[in-house]
């Protein structure tokens, strides 16, 4: 049994052959008990408590001299045999137990993270529900947003793309038009649409670009201007109260005002939460938000949900 460091008391095994070992181990010779007992025994919940509460130094560890003062019961000969062949027994059983209860274990803490992730990925390929041929084409659709866009680009609230991308598809192969050129994008689509669906990059369908948030340092007193923390997206719904007041004027502020309907994105923090999202639901010139966070406004014309 290992007596010293990180695994004292708890790396034990017998050996079935002769072997020379550290001063870090300690060899138990069991005389007149059976081995095999006192081998559970070295393992039981009993011996492994009492064997913490005397560890002592800065490695950790129990002397030898130690181990020798410790209790042991001891039943008769008969009888440790009996208690061995039921061990024996169920051992085996307790450890694929024991292995089954860890897989479940991950697997509840896993799986409806990777459930939800399965239904999102069959819903934005079509395939969760049943598609209706009568439903007005994604391409009519686009055509609409474009149209808005020209006119807030005309009344010089927008600034206009310069490089629009069009994408229509031929034969079920998607075509890219931008200034006048066309090329095939096939080897960028990641699957193949149904009919009535279409491509089109993201900066088409946002009311201007994505932009990141401003992130003045906090005040310990009550402002006009709420400036988000992160933690108000981490779970995927809007934390209302997950802010910290800041002292800027409403012109600074300005550009950086939340609207009811905006999809704001975690673009920087763990590896785990980067694109964490949420929508925020809300009044207007009611919070700003982070550095840390891209906000993307949308088209009424497109659903954020």
């Amino acid at each position: 049994m290992c007596i010293e460091g990180g695994s004292a008391g708890r790396k034990i095994a017998f050996t079935d052959y002769e072997v020379c070992f550290g001063n870090k181990l300690c060899c138990f010779v069991s005389w007149g008990l059976d081995y095999m007992f006192l081998y559970y025994y070295l393992q039981s919940p009993i011996f492994q408590s009492a064997f913490k509460e005397n560890t002592t130094g800065i490695i950790g560890g129990v002397s030898v001299n130690t181990l020798k003062s410790m209790l042991l019961p001891v039943p008769p000969i008969d009888e440790q045999k009996r208690i061995v062949e039921r061990l024996t027994q169920l051992v085996p059983v307790l450890d694929e137990y024991g292995k089954a209860e860890t897989q479940l274990t991950a697997l509840n803490t896993t799986f409806p993270e990777a459930l939800k992730k399965s239904i999102l990925q069959e819903a934005v390929q079509g395939k969760l529900v049943p598609q209706n041929p009568d439903d007005e084409p994604a391409s009519v659709l686009l055509e609409r947003i474009r149209a808005e866009k020209q006119a807030l680009i005309k009344a010089g609230k927008i600034k206009r793309d310069k490089h629009e991308s069009v994408i229509v598809t031929r034969d079920k192969i998607p075509y890219e038009i931008i200034d006048g050129k066309e090329r095939c994008i096939a080897d960028e689509v990641p699957f193949e649409l149904p009919e009535g669906w279409c491509w089109c990059r993201l900066i088409d369908i946002i009311i201007d670009k994505p932009s990141n948030g401003l992130s003045p340092k906090g005040v310990d007193y009550e402002t006009s201007v709420k400036n988000l923390t992160l933690t108000a997206t981490t779970s995927g719904v809007f934390k209302a109260d997950a802010f910290k007041f800041v002292d800027i004027s409403h012109n600074e502020a300005e550009k950086y005002w939340l609207c009811s309907g905006d999809i704001l994105i975690q673009r920087s923090n763990s590896r785990e939460l980067v694109g964490t999202s949420c929508i925020y639901y809300g009044d207007e010139k009611c919070y700003i938000y982070p550095d840390l966070m891209m906000r993307i406004h949308t088209f009424d014309k497109i659903s954020v949900e």
